[in-house]
């Protein structure tokens, strides 16, 4: 059965959704944390994100190209 391309929108749209909503949710609570125990927060957040970024760059760079997977590496 095929599977339209308003559907395949439709979930990416709704997966986009919801990936926004967790990191909004995250700096949400980080804003929560209390001054006086932000800092032990902060430097595991700041290790976990620098990763985070370089991983997305890694794959939003694979998606521009073409030919490339899901994970921006050529097959």
């Amino acid at each position: 059965m095929a599977v339209s391309s308003e559907d395949v929108r439709a979930k990416l749209e709704s997966g986009r959704h919801t990936a926004a909503e967790a990191l909004r949710g995250i700096a949400d609570q980080l804003e929560a944390v209390p001054l006086d125990h932000a800092a032990e927060v902060l430097v595991w957040l700041q290790a976990e994100l620098a990763s985070f970024v370089r991983e997305a760059g890694r794959v939003f760079r694979g998606a521009n190209r073409s030919g490339g997977n899901r994970t921006g590496d050529k097959a």
